[in-house]
């Protein structure tokens, strides 16, 4: 029996993965970035008629300069209302940002949602 399909569709090149079933989501990367520059992270998600539980569970954004930097986090709302089609989080009203200290040293940015 193949469990992961039951969950995970695999995308072909160029298409979108598709979770099937769901009871935990966390997506987090990380990328080497320039000292005393701000950048702004966004996630582009779409939800299937059919998608349910968001309103139930709080949305957040978190962000952080090198390894042992401090979290920042942000609280995304009316997620349980987005359409259907793929749309930016947060939109770009309320843009999610950070700046890179000109003194540091680990210049990584970690994120996730």
């Amino acid at each position: 029996m193949d469990f992961l399909g039951l969950f995970f569709r695999d995308p072909l090149a160029g298409i979108p993965a598709e979770l099937l079933k769901v009871t935990w989501f966390q997506l987090s990367g990380s990328v080497p970035v320039i000292p005393g520059k701000k950048y702004r992270i966004s996630f582009k998600l779409g939800f299937n008629p059919n998608s349910f539980g968001w309103k139930a569970h709080p949305t957040f954004l978190m962000a952080k300069i090198g390894k042992s930097g401090r979290y920042v986090w942000k609280s995304l709302k009316g997620v349980e209302r987005m359409p259907g089609g793929p749309i930016d989080l947060p939109d770009h009203c309320n843009p999610f940002e950070i700046e890179v200290p000109p003194s540091a040293l680990d210049t990584t940015l970690y994120f996730g949602i």
